[in-house]
């Protein structure tokens, strides 16, 4: 029983069991560019994974308008490159 591993388009999540918090860092290629090193959680509950907490933009991305259409960007080429990795293997 418990959460499954999981690819969430951001980052790998490694299986939890209920009632556990995994707690990753920022992926690598928003740490470059934004130069933060923050962490990101998900809990595992009875239903399943929770959303990321905190918000991955404050924590892993910027504030300024330019450097958020830039993460996005960034989110969006991490989203394909993992659908693609997952394609293949």
């Amino acid at each position: 029983p418990g959460c499954k591993g999981a690819w969430d388009n951001i980052a790998c999540w490694e299986r939890a069991e209920f009632g556990e918090t995994v707690t990753v860092s920022c992926p690598r290629a928003l740490r470059i560019i934004f130069g933060r090193n923050g962490n990101i959680s998900r809990n595992c509950t009875s239903t399943g994974w929770s959303e990321v907490f905190p918000n991955i933009s404050r924590v892993c991305g910027s504030d300024t308008s330019q450097d958020k259409l830039v993460f996005y960007v960034v989110v969006q080429t991490l989203y394909t490159l993992g659908h693609s990795l997952s394609l293949i293997a």
